[in-house]
């Protein structure tokens, strides 16, 4: 887990904001225009491009950018979707005729795996399929994106598209980060889970109990947090998902952080970047040794830390990742403080700003 980095932000002068008014002002219209349509910023959108079952397509999708699908439905046609992220972490949102989003996944399986979508159509016409990277500054990867099934729904179908909901849904509460909204997000993901266990959708149950640790972690219920990890953790090993048992090392090697129990958060650590690295796996790696990193220099072993941290540095700069590389060479300058190489360490301060 990272904590977010503040960035400061220059305020225009009264001149600047006067032109900036008088601009909005001359946009007004256009923006009202186009306001339901799905208009996305910063990111670089690809032309639609038709998904017909059974033609499944793979492609590269770099940072920051986006790839739209055209589907055609016909009002009550159940439809299955998979994307299957291949060394890029995506999400996948799901848009109605009407250009209302209906809904959109993520989920807490990094850069490989399954991103799924079930849908019940309630209208005829074309859908929007967008599969978006959310990280600008990652590396390119690739994915494939088909329609595994379009029929008629059966009735577990409604089943599955309910305990998408209260998934997605658990989601959404969690992202508003309030005492409240954490409680009522661990309902909804108790909710999608019961409904998963009855469908025997084992890959589902495990994000759920993943899910419901993160939320118990961040608010510092560590025991109940460890509780739903180790049962994650059987369902991963289970089918042999060693992605998911390396995800669930990494959060409660944090927890023992968090506890400071360092030496067994970073012997947690070693075994999940072990997991990751035999796949070949290298996606997370810098995050992990950053890790490390951190909890030896909370044992007060600097040097070590330091290599760690420089390490980390080499990774985030070969990958163009601005944002690791500020928290990276904050650690390194906390390391030569404590080291008593004070100029190093404002050097290296001063390349975090």
């Amino acid at each position: 887990m990272l904590h977010p980095i503040k960035h400061s932000i220059r305020v225009p002068g009264k001149n600047g904001l006067l032109i900036i008014i008088l601009v909005l002002t001359l946009l007004m219209p256009a923006i009202t225009c186009y306001a339901r349509a799905s208009i996305i910023e910063t990111l670089k959108v690809a032309d639609i491009v038709s998904l017909e079952q059974g033609k499944p397509i793979e492609r590269e999708l770099a940072g920051g950018e986006a790839h739209s699908y055209r589907l055609a439905l016909a009002a009550g046609q159940f439809c299955h979707i998979v994307v299957n992220q291949r060394g890029i972490d995506v999400v996948v949102a799901l848009y109605g005729p009407d250009g209302e989003k209906i809904v959109e996944i993520d989920s807490p399986n990094s850069a490989n795996g399954p991103e799924v979508i079930s849908l019940v159509a309630e209208a005829s016409g074309n859908y929007r399929l967008e599969v978006r990277s959310l990280e600008k500054n990652t590396s390119a990867g690739r994915y494939e994106v088909k329609i595994e099934e379009l029929r008629a729904p059966a009735p577990k179908d409604k089943s599955r598209v309910a305990a998408q909901k209260a998934f997605t849904d658990a989601k959404a509460l969690r992202n508003q980060r309030t005492a409240g909204s954490f409680r009522s997000a661990i309902e909804k993901y108790q909710e999608a889970l019961s409904l998963w266990q009855g469908l025997g959708d084992r890959r589902m149950e495990a994000y759920s109990l993943y899910e419901i640790g993160w939320i118990y972690s961040d608010i510092g219920e560590y025991q109940k947090a460890l509780d739903s990890y180790n049962q994650a953790q059987a369902i991963y090993k289970e089918m042999a998902n060693l992605q998911g048992q390396s995800s669930v090392l990494n959060n409660v090697g944090w927890i023992y952080g968090a506890l400071g129990e360092y030496q067994k958060a970073i012997d947690l650590y070693k075994q999940s970047l072990q997991i990751d690295l035999a796949r070949g796996d290298r996606y997370e790696e810098p995050r992990i040794l950053s890790n490390i990193g951190s909890n030896y220099a909370n044992l007060g072993e600097y040097k070590k830390a330091l290599e760690i941290h420089l390490q980390v540095l080499s990774i985030r700069l070969a990958r163009n990742d601005r944002g690791g590389q500020a928290i990276t060479l904050n650690n390194i300058a906390n390391c030569y403080d404590h080291l008593g190489e004070k100029q190093k360490a404002l050097d290296y301060y001063g390349q975090a700003l």
